[in-house]
């Protein structure tokens, strides 16, 4: 059996996300860090790129769905006088594997109108629970950075015939007084593995042109040396049908070798048998010329 083959080290990427916010109290901070093998990492939180300001928490490592990844989550909090004197956060990361630093950074929303190119959609496949425990996957495509719901509508398709049911759709008011949109459709787990491409198109009165998302699962990558293909197999069977000939002569010679040195040896004896019946210098003379 081949050896299993090793899965290439994958540096992370690394995002931070915040709330633009003016309410009283604090402004909490989420880096989310994924894409990255091995697993072993550190993460530390600067202010203004100082370190040991900032007090954090670090969430389990958890596998991708891709099964040849990791991502994890690192949250902090910061005081909203802190936040908006306009001060600079970065959650830096440092993945041994790969000897990359990575940083991402976040500070107070400046204040500025919303434009048509901000607008953009995002869409997000389903958990694994969801996926293999719960039965019941969902995708979800969000739709961020709207200045009105205002003619939105969001149209879910499928590549192949297929029920399309989605949610009623989430309108949130943001703290900078945008809208983010969220609409999920229930698929079956059996589509999702079977990977179907799902597509999510948004239009609003904002937007020049749609705004396409399209989905589908990862195709999986085979890291096992367990199976050979069909131009392994046939060098194997080359290399073993060499083995096999050198075998079968090696064996040839040495049978004939011992079947040679056996007479040579009943020869000689029977020779000497002979000789022993004679006498005298005759019996010398005939040692000599056989010797």
């Amino acid at each position: 059996m081949a050896e299993p083959i090793l899965i290439e080290p994958h540096a992370p990427e690394v995002e931070v996300f915040y709330s633009c916010t003016t309410n009283p109290g604090t402004v909490q901070l989420v880096c989310l860090i994924s894409g990255f093998n091995p697993k072993a990492l550190t993460v530390e939180w600067l202010v203004d790129g100082e370190h040991g300001l900032l007090h954090s928490d670090l969430n389990p490592v958890t596998k991708d769905t891709d099964g040849r990844t990791y991502s994890i989550r690192s949250n902090a909090s910061v005081p909203q006088s802190e936040w908006l004197a306009g001060k600079t956060y970065t959650c830096q990361v440092y993945h041994a594997g790969t000897d990359t630093t990575k940083q991402a950074h976040a500070r107070k929303c400046e204040e500025k109108t919303t434009s048509p190119s901000d607008i953009q959609v995002f869409l997000v496949p389903p958990s694994p629970a969801d996926l293999y425990v719960n039965q019941s996957p969902m995708l979800t495509c969000l739709v961020v950075n709207l200045p009105s719901n205002s003619s939105l509508q969001v149209v879910w398709s499928r590549e192949k015939p297929g029920s399309i049911v989605p949610e009623p759709m989430n309108l949130t008011e943001q703290f900078n007084s945008t809208i983010t949109a969220s609409s999920s459709m229930p698929i079956l787990t059996h589509d999702w593995e079977d990977g179907e491409n799902f597509t999510c198109t948004v239009n609003h009165s904002n937007l020049t042109s749609p705004l396409i998302k399209s989905i589908s699962k990862k195709p999986e990558v085979i890291v096992s040396g367990e199976f050979c293909n069909e131009d392994g197999d046939k060098e194997l069977d080359g290399l073993w049908s060499t083995i096999s000939v050198f075998i079968t002569l090696f064996l040839l010679s040495v049978c004939y070798s011992a079947t040679v040195t056996l007479f040579k040896v009943k020869w000689l004896f029977s020779t000497v048998v002979q000789l022993k019946q004679t006498s005298g210098p005759e019996y010398k003379n005939v040692i000599q010329r056989v010797v």
